[in-house]
């Protein structure tokens, strides 16, 4: 693996795009009925076609992957194998190709290695992966027989440039994010632009993002933009269960569950529906997802009262997450079992 690149400003980074050198592609065709092997190729435009199923018909999945520099300086991906059930599980869903997990966990490990440069030092950042797939046949029904299978890599810093500060959120029954038994649970790229107009004219009001309810009644707490909710109440963490499929099952947010079983020790309900007014009483509310991690929410304003605004000054439990995760992650505490994939293997030069 090789050291950090000189001359990025690691801590400033926030969650844009800083373009690598390498990126993984591969085929698939259901004449041929398997993916072509995977290439490492200059990261650089993909060819797409007017006529494709992706662009016509939003035929396209994505999933967000982390890589982490150790303070020995070897590289570990976090939890892949999870990511890789959550990309099959979004294809199947949207009808395209489903990748295996081991296919799938390889193309990460090339595309790490690739560009190994661009992790940034320990505790600076992580190397932000994005396995896209999407439909790339032309035709004008809405067919898919052709996909292409693509992975790049971005250094990435703090998602929300307020996340220390805390946010302010506006929980919204003007709009809805999914449906029961849709499509919201999994990450289909459609499902993120419907968000993108509330959340628009949330921080134009002063907030920093927008908290969804359910679609039917307005009655259950969801999720926000693209991120999953917790919060504390009487001494038990709370976060909306994933049943109804309308809300991501997230991989930080099964982490998170974890750690606050088997680390610190509290009840976590997270198999139940959760009701908005359960949020004007919680005493901390925080945020969570592989671009965030956990971001503290300092208050919540809801669209029916808007003349109250409910805060939250503790933070304790988010933090001791956090911490706990972070420290997993950059390899500072010992991660459970089949966590990390420590010390990302160093790709043949014949590859390249």
């Amino acid at each position: 693996m090789e050291t950090p690149i000189e001359g990025i400003q690691w801590n400033s980074l926030g969650f844009s795009q800083t373009k690598t050198d390498f990126m993984v592609t591969s085929r698939f065709s259901t004449k041929i009925g398997r993916w072509e092997d995977l290439q490492v190729v200059q990261y650089g435009p993909v060819d797409v076609e007017p006529a494709s199923a992706a662009l016509n018909y939003g035929f396209s999945v994505f999933e967000g992957v982390k890589a982490f520099r150790s303070e020995d300086g070897s590289v570990q991906l976090f939890r892949p194998d999870m990511n890789a059930a959550r990309f099959k599980q979004s294809a199947e869903r949207m009808n395209m190709a489903a990748m295996d997990n081991e296919l799938f966990i390889d193309a990460m490990c090339k595309v790490i290695a690739a560009n190994s440069r661009f992790v940034p030092p320990c505790g600076e950042g992580a190397l932000y992966l994005r396995p896209l797939l999407f439909a790339s046949n032309c035709q004008l029904a809405a067919e898919t027989e052709e996909f292409t299978f693509v992975v790049f890599a971005s250094p990435t810093g703090n998602y929300f440039t307020s996340v220390d500060r805390g946010l302010r959120v506006l929980v919204t029954e003007t709009y809805n994010r999914s449906a029961i038994d849709g499509v919201g649970f999994v990450k289909a790229s459609g499902n993120y632009p419907a968000t993108m107009l509330p959340k628009k004219l949330a921080i134009e009001k002063g907030f920093d993002d927008v908290l969804y309810t359910d679609s039917n009644e307005s009655r259950f707490v969801e999720e926000a933009s693209a991120s999953n909710l917790f919060f504390v109440r009487d001494g038990k963490l709370y976060t909306p269960d994933t049943s109804r499929k309308t809300i991501h099952e997230g991989i930080t947010r099964a982490s998170l569950i974890y750690l606050a079983r088997n680390e610190l020790g509290m009840e976590v309900v997270d198999s139940e529906p959760l009701t908005v007014d359960m949020l004007k009483s919680a005493e901390e509310v925080f945020l969570s997802g592989t671009a965030i991690v956990i971001a503290r929410v300092k208050s919540l304003t809801f669209e029916n009262d808007a003349d109250q605004e409910y805060k939250y000054p503790s933070y304790e439990v988010g933090k001791q997450l956090k911490e706990m995760l972070m420290d997993i992650q950059n390899g500072k505490r010992k991660a459970p079992s089949s966590w990390l994939i420590v010390d990302v293997p160093s790709l043949p030069v014949q590859d390249q």
